[in-house]
């Protein structure tokens, strides 16, 4: 496939050279590179039109100063810059330059054979091409132009502007092809608005759509301008600076949150717990209508989450995350609970020198192992219980130089299923959801076929172990919208094969059944006791 590659510069953000090099690599490609340049004039008429936008880029500027430099709002310590800047002039790619005024063809340099102008797809990484441009350029390619769609924008404003704006609770971003009039969405995904940053927003969104094209590459190899028809959306892609004016309500929101945020961190701190109800036969999963849970609170220096309740010689286990404030970091313990609901005090039984959480509690075998989430070490451990429930050895370290959370285990259709949340450079680590599988569950694990096969903050990150539910394979997961956390979802396991995954949400619960609660994360069960965590401010 005959690729074109639209830039405005050689000198590129790291999202759009990883865009360009694995297009490059990819052996079924053949890539060109077009450098759109400005007739004079046209650059005079831009720069004017910016001096009415410029607390925009003056914004946009310090806004990227001050948070691209702090790891405070990242969620892993290595994540990596998509906007900073690489120089990809290299021989290994064919060059073409073409100048252009209001969206015309001027001149075309490098181009000897107006053959060469012939491409399969364009693929759209500038950042002011309008609809007219569009429809100018469409008759150089066979499938279409591919662009990205960045947030809301019925309004045509820049990307994320509208969802800190308006305290829109998620992102959506797009991948998406147009014929110059109409546009199909190929892939799409979303996230938690960071209401304090555009650089925030920026930086996991634009790693996360760095990898569209390459997921989506068989699918736009298959696609053809045939395809468009007028049931498609229209397209529009005129895109517009917020005015000075807009800008000064715009910042006066970003600082108002920022100080709502640090002034709500310098007297609270968050502390989740645990939560427990006994099992009702006659009520579907929760009945938060009526909460019949009872609380198990940490001490003011600590706090507990994830609880994973087992059976065993007629006993239940919980185990949990025990978090140390002081040490700033995780440990697995456990507690034993009977059937008057009596309450052990927690025991520690895993600590590492770095922070562990969501100790997913499985049996096989009639052997006890623990998978916890040992995203600070880049790994996913397998550990064994040598004296259950108290003494756990490492058993295997499954995956290595992995940013990956809360990984869940299922043995399904005469295989093991691991389902985990992986981040890619600097992606969120709630938003997209891979599978691998395995004929052991100490052999080799294969990555699945449509991996990621969720890409939602809404439903992606695991939220306990799968379950059977009126005979249907129950996967909880987390809604991050409102904040990390926030509810639980129970979903659907429709088709889980291979090469297919698909499943349903069927039901989603929010916090605020439980008083001053704010969060939900996890839910687990041994029909004896339904176990959930939960989340309050306390004075700190």
């Amino acid at each position: 496939m005959k690729i074109a590659v639209l830039i405005d510069s050689f000198k590129l953000p790291s999202w759009k050279s990883k865009i360009i090099e694995d297009l490059y690599n990819n052996e079924s490609t053949e890539v060109y590179l077009i450098e759109l340049k400005y007739s004079p004039i046209q650059k005079l008429f831009n720069f004017l039109k910016k001096f009415n936008c410029i607390l925009f880029y003056f914004y946009e500027s310090l806004d990227y100063l001050v948070f691209s430099k702090s790891n405070k709002f990242k969620e892993i310590k290595d994540q990596k810059d998509a906007l900073q800047k690489i120089n990809i002039k290299n021989p290994k790619y064919k060059t073409i330059r073409i100048e252009f005024r209001k969206n015309k063809l001027l001149c075309i340099h490098n181009c000897p054979h107006k053959e060469e102008l012939d491409f399969d797809l364009i693929v759209d990484l500038t950042k002011t091409l309008t609809k007219d441009f569009y429809e100018n350029f469409i008759a150089l390619s066979k499938k279409g132009i591919c662009f990205f769609e960045l947030g809301e924008q019925s309004d045509s404003f820049v990307h994320f502007f509208k969802e800190i704006y308006f305290n829109i609770p998620t992102i959506n971003v797009c991948l998406s092809i147009t014929d110059g009039k109409y546009k199909k969405t190929l892939y799409e995904s979303c996230s938690e608005t960071f209401n304090i940053s555009f650089y925030l927003n920026s930086n996991k969104n634009l790693w996360k759509i760095s990898n569209f094209i390459k997921r989506k590459i068989d699918k736009i190899n298959d696609f053809s301008l045939s395809d468009f028809n007028s049931d498609d959306k229209c397209f529009r892609y005129d895109i517009k600076v917020p005015s000075n004016g807009l800008m000064l309500k715009f910042i006066s929101k970003i600082l108002k949150n920022i100080l709502k945020t640090k002034l709500l961190n310098s007297k609270f701190k968050s502390q989740w717990f645990l939560a427990y109800e006994k099992t009702n036969p006659e009520i579907d999963l929760i009945n938060e209508d009526k909460s019949n849970f009872k609380i198990i609170a940490p001490p003011d220096d600590k706090f507990f989450a994830d609880p994973f309740i087992v059976n065993e010689n007629n006993k239940s286990y919980v185990f949990f995350e025990e978090y140390c404030y002081l040490k700033q970091k995780g440990m697995i313990s456990y507690l034993e609970i009977d059937e008057n609901e009596k309450i052990s005090s927690p025991q520690v039984i895993l600590e590492k020198d770095y922070h562990i959480s969501y100790p997913f509690v499985y049996k096989h075998e009639n052997k006890y192992y623990m998978i916890p989430e040992t995203l600070a070490n880049k790994t996913i451990e397998l550990y064994e219980a040598t004296d259950f429930p108290e003494k756990w050895e490492l058993k295997k370290v499954l995956f290595d130089n992995i940013n990956a959370v809360d990984s869940s285990l299922v043995f399904y259709n005469q295989k093991f299923w691991l389902f985990t949340n992986v981040s890619t450079r600097g992606a969120a680590l709630a938003d997209e959801l891979f599978i691998f599988y395995s004929e052991s569950l100490l052999g080799e694990w294969q990555a699945h076929s449509k991996n990621p096969v969720v890409s939602n903050s809404k439903t992606a990150r695991s939220a306990g172990k799968f379950f059977f539910n009126k005979g249907r394979l129950i996967r909880p997961s987390q809604e991050s919208s409102l904040r990390y956390g926030y509810a639980l979802n129970f979903n659907n396991v429709d088709i889980l094969t291979e090469n297919d995954y698909q499943e349903t949400l069927i039901k989603n619960i929010k916090p605020e059944f439980i008083d001053d609660n704010l969060a939900i994360h996890t839910f687990n069960s041994n029909n004896i006791y339904n176990f959930i965590d939960g989340m309050r401010l306390i004075k700190k």
